[in-house]
Formats: structure tokens, C-alpha cells, sequence
């Protein structure tokens, strides 16, 4: 099924966004300037593309363009639209069947026809691996920080500090180790969503601290039966090739959480790599600087003590999904956001003020930064058109200040 998209709101997609079917197109004119721009460019002054007299004398009746240089406008959709921003080109199977002239103009349509799991790629600047077996030595070696980092608050960045500080000393690249599905799921798989980020705002978040790449580990069956003994010799040692490692002090890994931080840093003296134990963090007005204290906050609908423990505002990201629509019949048209599994209802409705435009399909990402009340019953539309109108004024004030 072809799913037209546009462009992401961070610029680009990664691979956790993509699927099958996801197309973008763009038209481009061919015009004299462009075939005169590419021959400067290429050194390629076939008279068959830059003179009319000779090309009118040959098969073509006429002057052509450049077979590369229509080839390159795939370049404007990969590069700006599907994936977007840091998508790089590997290779690029070409055919030619009919001439291309100036005055002509060429749809351009770029689909995603297979998606490669396992595959190293980037966002912002962190390289997203999702397997440890058989890596590349460029995607070895790195000084680590370990854990679920669900949140990526400030308790998980003060580990992924120390494992930044390892890394500098030690000349290596600072890598994140991570897992999933998050072991919780796999642990509860009929626990109510407790997520607080997808992988694609775990890895934008870390890009800031100076992360080169995310090992985001897929928690399976094999992994859930490995002991913590097999989980460091194979995984973190022969499959990563870790340098250091840095584990908050209530880090626990192996089947039946039989590891410890403390039995890490015995097993890195015996197999060659540091380890570093961050101590509980604080904040010093008594905040938890814990997943679990963000899921509290959230639960207790206070914006304020979540983003204090995150560092920024808690934020959904989703697709914006087709709902029943009745927004718009009085005036307030809302954006229907999938949840998947965050720690939420079923779908979160979003309100662009002063925005109107076409979001089907597209990522969004909604900061929650103020609770206003809680769920209300109302005697009929208007007296709900009249406490939207409040809400509306409410939020424009929050978002003023």
C-alpha cells in the first residue's frame, strides 16, 4: 500500500520510522541554466547537451540533458524528503529509456520497498546498531554507558557523563548500551504502557551529550536466558568489544538479575575493561532523578516535576492517525497521535492553534508542558465549545509565558 509522506519535522526519518510503502515525490523543470550548472560541474560538455546545432544533426532531433543529471533529482527526494536529513547514498541502479529536454518537466518518486533490520544508521549524530554479533571494528571499542535509560533524564545522563569522561581519556568513541523491546515489556508483556520516549527520541535526546552510537539490543528470549556471566563475555566483551563501562549503582543484568554493578567491575578486572559506578543522584530539592519518579509525576498530572527530572519537557511522538473528525465540526480541528506504548491513554488529540493543514501520516512530536484540568461531563456542545474556548485561552497563556 503506497503511503504518500512529506517531510519529517526534525528533517528526516530513521529507520524505526520507515515501512514498506512510504513513498515522496517531487517534480523538478529541466531548464537551460540547470543542464549549463551540471556541465560546470561534471566537466561534461557533450555538444549533444549544450549545442543545438550539432544535436539537432543527431537521433535526439535536438538537444538533451544530461542522463546523470536527471538521475541526480532522486537526490531531492532522498536527501530532503524520504529519509531526509543524513540520508547518504550507497549505490543506484540506473536505466534510460527516453530522452530528457529543457522545458521538461520530471516527477521525481522515491518508495521504500525493504527496510534492513539490523542495520547501523544515523540521527542527528548517533549511529542506531541494533545487533552484536560480527560488528565492524568501527563499531567496536567504544566506552559505554549501560542501562534502560528510558527518559534519558538526569540520573541517565550523569552515567552517560562518566562514560563520556572514560572515553575521552581513553581516545574511544562514547557508545550507549541499551535494550529493545524495554525488558519490563518482555518481562510484563500485559503491563499497562509505561514507555516514556521511542528509540527515535532516545537517540535525538542522547545526541546532545555527545553520543557517537546507541547499541540498541534487541531483549529476546535468547537474551532473557543469558546469565550475567554470558551477557558480559559475549555481548559486551567478544560482541562490542568494550574499552570501559559505566552502570548506575542499582544497574542489574543476567537472567534473574543475578549481576550487579559491583559484580561488573569484578568481571571487567578480570576481562580487561573499566567500570565506573555512579551513586544515586538527587536533585537538590528532594527530586527522584528516576524513570519511575517521571512516571509519578506524569500519573500525577505535574508537567513541571517531570521536565525537572528529564531536563526538558516529557513529549509523545506518533502518527497522526484518522479519528471520528468531530473536531472540526465546531471548530477545532485535532491531530488523533497513536500512542504505542507510552505510559498514557490509547491516543493523545492534539490542537495546532493556527495551523491548518494535512498531518495523516506524518510524525509528530507533542511536549506536554501543563496540565489544566482533568476529564469534565458536559450538558451539551455548548457548553463544551465554551470550556474549550477556556482551555484554548489557558494553553496560549501557559505557552506565552
Amino acid at each position: 500500500m503506497t503511503e504518500i509522506v512529506t517531510k519529517h519535522p526534525s528533517g528526516g526519518y530513521i529507520l524505526e520510522e520507515l515501512h514498506v510503502g512510504m513513498t515522496a515525490e517531487t517534480n523538478i523543470l529541466v531548464t537551460e541554466q540547470r543542464i549549463q550548472q551540471f556541465a560546470d560541474a561534471s566537466d561534461d560538455y557533450n555538444p549533444v547537451h549544450m549545442d543545438e546545432a550539432f544535436a539537432s544533426k543527431t537521433a535526439y532531433r535536438g538537444r538533451i540533458a544530461h542522463g546523470l543529471l536527471s538521475a541526480s533529482f532522486g537526490s531531492a527526494v532522498v536527501g530532503t524528503i524520504l529519509p531526509g536529513a543524513g540520508a547518504i547514498y550507497l549505490s543506484q541502479t540506473l536505466g534510460f529509456h527516453l530522452p530528457v529536454r529543457i522545458g521538461d518537466e520530471v516527477l521525481v518518486r522515491v518508495s521504500v520497498k525493504s527496510v534492513a533490520a539490523g542495520a547501523p544508521r544515523k540521527t542527528d549524530r548517533v549511529v542506531i546498531v541494533t545487533d552484536w554479533r560480527d560488528l565492524p571494528d568501527e563499531l567496536r571499542g567504544a566506552a559505554v554507558a549501560i542501562g534502560a535509560f528510558d527518559g534519558v533524564h538526569r540520573g541517565h545522563q550523569a552515567v552517560i557523563a562518566q562514560a563520556r569522561a572514560a572515553a575521552d581519556r581513553l581516545g574511544a568513541p562514547l557508545a550507549v548500551v541499551s535494550f529493545d523491546p524495554h525488558p519490563r515489556r518482555w518481562f510484563q508483556p500485559e503491563a499497562a504502557p509505561f514507555r516514556l520516549m521511542t528509540p527515535a527520541q532516545m537517540a535525538r535526546a542522547m545526541a546532545p551529550l555527545g553520543v557517537d552510537r546507541l547499541h540498541l539490543l534487541t531483549f529476546d528470549a535468547a537474551m532473557a536466558a543469558m546469565s550475567d556471566e554470558v551477557f558480559v563475555g559475549q555481548v559486551l566483551v567478544d560482541g562490542l568489544g568494550i574499552r570501559h563501562a559505566a552502570v548506575g549503582f542499582d544497574f542489574t543484568y543476567g537472567k534473574g538479575r543475578t549481576g550487579s554493578a559491583e559484580g561488573l567491575r569484578r568481571q571487567g578486572e578480570a576481562l580487561g575493561f573499566g567500570v565506573t559506578v555512579v551513586e544515586r543522584i538527587d536533585d537538590g530539592d528532594g527530586l527522584k532523578l528516576s524513570s519511575s519518579g517521571v512516571r509519578e509525576a506524569l500519573k500525577a498530572g505535574d508537567m513541571s516535576r517531570a521536565a525537572a527530572i528529564l531536563g526538558r519537557p516529557f513529549a509523545i511522538e506518533g502518527e497522526v492517525i484518522h479519528g471520528d473528525k468531530r473536531g472540526r465540526t465546531i471548530g477545532v480541528p485535532t491531530a488523533n497521535v497513536s500512542m504505542d506504548d507510552y505510559m498514557r491513554p490509547a491516543f493523545l488529540e492534539v490542537w495546532l492553534f493556527d495551523f491548518d493543514g494535512d498531518l495523516y501520516g506524518q510524525t509528530v512530536e507533542t511536549e506536554l508542558v501543563a496540565f489544566l484540568r482533568g476529564e469534565m461531563g458536559f450538558d451539551g456542545l455548548d457548553a463544551l465549545k465554551v470550556q474549550i474556548n477556556a482551555d484554548a485561552a489557558a494553553a496560549r497563556a501557559v505557552l506565552a509565558s
